[in-house]
């Protein structure tokens, strides 16, 4: 016995030596080692048992300290992943892992080790598998001699041992795999979060559909003007990989899809598909029509998943009923919808997907609606959804707020509500919201489409199928999902999971039912909703806050919140908590935590943020977390990423603490004709300062019912604060202003007065209000004419603001010429200007480098101060042809304070453009006749952009064409200012290649007006 205890103390004592210096990188697989790679950034710790988890937090902030970036339970509330600030390197991590194993609270700290991409995690649990013929007693003496203990012993006779405290598992089972009555010893590997599991699918377009699962990969836009694709927010999705690990989907769960049809050929729905009614024809053959709407809607549902092409359903192994209630001109009745939903319903549907909505209200629709509702699944009810609509407005459409159906909004790939402002670049629509909107759901998603010619695109898929027809869809197949787990599941029970589960996105401030206006319960989650079907407890706490407003008070300010769960909040280290930071110019300072120390008053919390300076930014989260097993964790706003908090980024709240000074600056413009379209106007603020709070007023004619005003700041941030509201009569000193307590839809116009935005203005506040601003009008529908006639913003500033921007400019343009690139710019009035710097970026407008400035260029040198007009060139000469370019200029003034202007694209193509000196600018948009025509062998064009474009600078295209319509020649594109230019055909492609003679056509499209003309060139 003393020889045994000897051997265990040399033993450990040599795991203890050997620990200072390395930790093991393998282990024996069929007696070979097998080595393993380890994550440089991540460790894992066990506690032990007696360790009050609820000091987790605590105990890792003073052992970790800066060190810390976050940390996750894994397989039990004392297994913990920690993500580490820095990488370590092997000495690095050696001297971590055995310092924290040292502590007495711990059991074991480890590595995570790595192989390919999964990550593997060791404890102290290790398996043995003894040879043939060992007896139980020479068992039971190794384990004695290494201080292991049993587990236990599955039916094939293996041991789950557990190594003594302070020795891995990889060390152990190394230790045990050098014994001769061993067949193997290997660690018992955690996979932690999903990694092993990671539900995928074969299907090539699945990596792009960002609504399961959003990276932050390029998606496209769909947009005509604008990025073609944008960079969502990782983790803005709907989990749908994770639901995969539950289920896909059961086949006996059947979407209806009430539609335009589906087409039934598809190869990515064909085998999903059961038997369908067409109510237009009244026969059983309810295909698709030529424009891919319910095709697109059946793809989002159920596209078939793991078939190796196209797309995959969000419930992709449940079954997919068409319901043709349109037919081939798009037309319907309130008797074709009625009897489409009557035998969806009466032949099994579980699940109606109404991607449709609008009109007036109809008994026979209503009366189908509650007949599917109250007697369909056998009693249980189907569970019905709708589309919101897609105007932008409050209220939602008929029927979605119908009390027996779910209205589902629309987010984009930012977790935002999709508005005219919202970041995915399509601002000529928004969500309908309101008192009766349910949940929001992912909008412009990759989906199937009519395959062939017909459809939306040529192909057989759609990857910007938008609008809330793409959320509806979304939140079906989710839906789906949940009675595959449970199909025992009432409707109401199937709509109390899907509001109950939603992630709550957005600063807009939830009741204390979960519910807003604007987003409803919140975004759709499929994971959260298949775990509350099998019985688990997913929900978070609700947290009930009203964003704190700028102030000039320097006492502490209260941040009260209403925090509410079914099973209780956590107490100790895990009890509801603020965090905060503070910048008081030199940029923010660390995350500190705030706990409501006097605890709550029922649910009421009150955290106190110390008093602050003037001068001051605060940001601040609210985390809180249940008291059930799961511990599940919120932040309000949701996605924070702060000291002892996961998850994705998130933009907090902010508010300023200083005095405020009132500034406001005004404009005219835009117009708008009979025939619709978008018009712009632009606004320069000319001082230096941060907003703290932004009102926007605005005056003007037309029927605002189809009319959507969009606001974007010098930065490109946007919001949509009026979207098609009212009627005819306009607005009159219409104040839209967050504070305000009046809807626009409880009023009409001309809305004279303050009220609340559609959506928020706050999404300004921090931004420097300096620059070029711009109002953009989207009129949706023909004979509505009118204007802006005038328009104000109105700001709070807790800076004064300076003399002004060092320069201000009249123009600045980039023009394409023979030998380069022509930059030109003319200033108004220079203040302590030094001078000027070129900054260019090929392709897209990021990576911006310098290339020229006023120390290398005396061209480029400022005027110093000067109230009179100045006029500069630069020549950039280092291009290439077919290349675009995007060129910013900044002024630089005599602290060495950058102001930068633009950017302006070009495309290097053609021959360019020559300015042409004249006294006035031009008052119309022109394509002069070209001279000489006919020509041979070139043919002079001129053309005039007039001061009353709808901006600064007009994006301009001067094009050739033949007469089938086919494009010849790109003689000019890129912005340019208001004035008079030239430039040549010399019947030549965009290849060089001479073109044969005969009649042309040149074009001259700006962004608002096009021109054209013949010329005929003669050999």
């Amino acid at each position: 016995m003393v020889n045994r205890f000897g051997m265990l103390l040399g033993f450990l004592l040599l795991v203890n030596a050997l620990l200072a210096q390395s930790f093991p990188q393998f282990y024996y697989y069929q007696g070979q080692p097998y080595y393993l790679d380890y994550r440089p950034d991540q460790i894992h710790i066990r506690f032990e048992s007696g360790f009050d988890i609820n000091n987790r937090d605590t105990f890792l902030s003073q052992k970790l300290g800066t060190l810390l970036k976050s940390q996750r339970p894994t397989v039990s509330g004392w297994d913990i992943l920690v993500e580490l600030n820095d990488w370590l390197d092997g000495p690095q991590m050696a001297q971590l892992v055995q310092s924290l194993t040292a502590e007495v609270e711990v059991l074991v700290a480890t590595p995570v080790y790595r192989h390919d991409r999964v990550r593997q995690i060791i404890t102290d649990e290790f398996i043995v598998g003894f040879r043939p013929g060992v007896s139980t007693q020479e068992i039971e003496q190794l384990n004695q001699q290494y201080g292991a203990t049993v587990q236990r012993v599955n039916a094939s006779g293996l041991y789950y041992l557990k190594a003594p405290s302070g020795v891995d598992a990889m060390t152990m089972a190394n230790q045990y795999a050098q014994e001769a009555i061993v067949a193997f010893a290997e660690p018992n590997f955690i996979y932690p979060h999903g990694d092993l599991l990671h539900a995928t699918v074969n299907d090539p377009l699945w990596s792009s559909q960002w609504a399961h699962r959003n990276t932050g990969q390029s998606v496209a836009t769909g947009a005509s003007v604008g990025p073609s694709t944008v960079n969502g927010s990782p983790d803005a999705d709907m989990d749908v990989d994770q639901a995969w690990d539950i289920t896909t989907g059961d086949p006996n769960i059947i979407v209806a899809i009430v539609d335009t049809g589906t087409d039934l050929d598809h190869p990515d729905l064909q085998a999903n598909i059961v038997g369908g009614y067409d109510p237009t024809e009244n026969d059983f053959v309810p295909n698709d029509d030529t424009e891919g709407h319910g095709t697109a809607t059946s793809g989002v549902v159920a596209a078939v998943g793991n078939n190796g092409i196209g797309v995959a359903g969000i419930a992709y192994n449940c079954k997919i009923m068409p319901i043709r209630i349109f037919d081939d001109g798009g037309s319907s009745s309130d008797q074709w919808i009625a009897d489409g939903i009557n035998w969806a319903w009466q032949n099994g549907a579980d699940v109606l997907n109404n991607s449709w909505g609008g009109g007036s209200p109809s008994t026979a629709i209503e009366s189908a609606i509650s007949d599917a509702k109250t007697q369909g699944r056998g009693g249980k009810g189907c569970v019905i959804l709708f589309s919101s609509g897609n105007d932008g407005r409050d209220p939602v459409n008929y029927p979605a707020y119908l009390t027996d159906v779910i209205a589902v909004g629309a987010t984009s790939m930012f977790d935002e509500k999709k508005n005219p402002g919202s970041g995915d670049q399509q601002h000529w629509w928004g969500g309908n919201y309101g008192k009766d909107l349910d949940i929001v759901a992912p909008t412009i998603v990759y989906t199937t489409d009519i395959a062939g010619a017909d459809g939306y695109t040529s192909g057989d898929y759609n990857d910007t199928f938008n609008g809330t027809s793409a959320a509806c869809p979304n939140a079906a197949g989710v839906a789906a999902l949940v009675l595959s787990v449970d199909s025992n599941l009432t409707a109401n029970q199937v709509q109390d999971i899907l509001q109950k589960t939603a992630d709550k996105i957005e600063k807009y401030a939830y009741n204390s039912s979960g519910w807003n206006k604007h987003v409803g319960y919140g975004r759709v989650n499929a994971y959260k909703a298949v775990l509350a079907a099998q019985g688990q407890d997913a929900t978070h706490p609700i947290v009930v806050h009203t964003r704190l407003q700028p102030t000039s008070n320097t006492a502490a300010q209260v941040v009260e919140a209403t925090i509410i769960d079914d099973t209780g909040l956590a107490g100790g280290s895990l009890q509801p908590k603020v965090y905060y930071r503070v910048n008081t110019g030199s940029g923010f300072g660390s995350w500190q935590e705030v706990i409501d120390t006097d605890g709550p008053s029922g649910n009421v919390y009150q955290f106190i943020i110390p008093g602050q300076s003037h001068g001051t930014q605060v940001e601040y989260y609210i985390v809180a977390h249940d008291n059930s097993s799961n511990q599940n964790q919120v932040t309000y706003p949701f996605g924070a990423n702060v000291t002892g908090v996961s998850g994705s980024a998130a933009t907090p709240f902010t508010f300023r603490v200083d005095n405020f000074t009132a500034l406001s600056y005004s404009g005219t413009g835009p117009s708008w004709g009979i025939f619709g379209g978008t018009a712009t106007a632009t606004l320069t603020v000319p001082d230096n300062f941060v907003i703290a709070d932004l009102d926007l007023k605005v005056s003007g004619t037309g029927n605002t019912s189809s009319i959507l005003i969009g606001l974007e700041a010098p930065s490109g941030t946007r919001a949509g604060p009026f979207v098609n509201t009212g009627g005819s009569g306009g607005w009159s000193n219409t104040n839209l202003d967050d504070e305000a307590t009046t809807t626009l839809a409880s009023s009409s116009n001309p809305f004279t007065g303050d009220f609340l935005p559609d959506n928020a203005l706050w999404v300004f506040d921090g931004e420097n209000a300096s620059g070029t601003w711009t109002l953009r009008i989207y009129v949706d529908g023909l004979l509505n004419s009118g204007e802006i006639t005038s328009w104000t913003l109105s700001f709070n500033s807790d800076e004064v603001p300076d003399q002004g921007l060092p320069v201000f400019l009249n123009s600045f343009q980039a023009l394409v010429q023979k030998d380069g690139v022509l930059l030109r710019w003319e200033t108004a009035s220079e203040i302590n200007n030094q001078g000027f710097e070129i900054w260019r970026a090929e392709d897209r407008p990021e990576n911006f480098r310098l290339i020229a400035d006023y120390n290398s260029d005396p061209a480029l040198q400022g005027a110093g101060n000067s109230s009179q007009t100045n006029v500069y060139e630069y020549r950039d000469f280092q291009v290439q042809p077919g290349m675009t370019y995007y060129y910013k200029l900044a002024d630089v003034d005599l602290n060495g304070n950058r102001t930068f202007h633009g950017p302006l694209k070009v495309k290097v193509v053609g021959d360019g453009v020559e300015v042409l000196e004249a006294g006035n600018l031009p008052r119309e948009f022109k394509l002069s006749p070209a001279y000489p025509n006919p020509f041979n062998p070139e043919t002079q064009l001129r053309f005039a952009i007039p001061r009353n474009s709808r901006s600064r600078t007009e994006y301009v295209r001067l094009l050739v064409f033949d007469t089938l319509g086919r494009k010849v020649k790109t003689l000019y594109e890129g912005q340019l200012a208001p004035g008079y230019y030239q430039s040549r055909w010399n019947g030549r492609t965009d290849a060089g290649r001479p073109v044969a003679s005969g009649t042309y056509y040149i074009l001259l499209i700006g962004e608002y007006q096009r021109q054209s003309q013949k010329v005929t060139l003669m050999k």
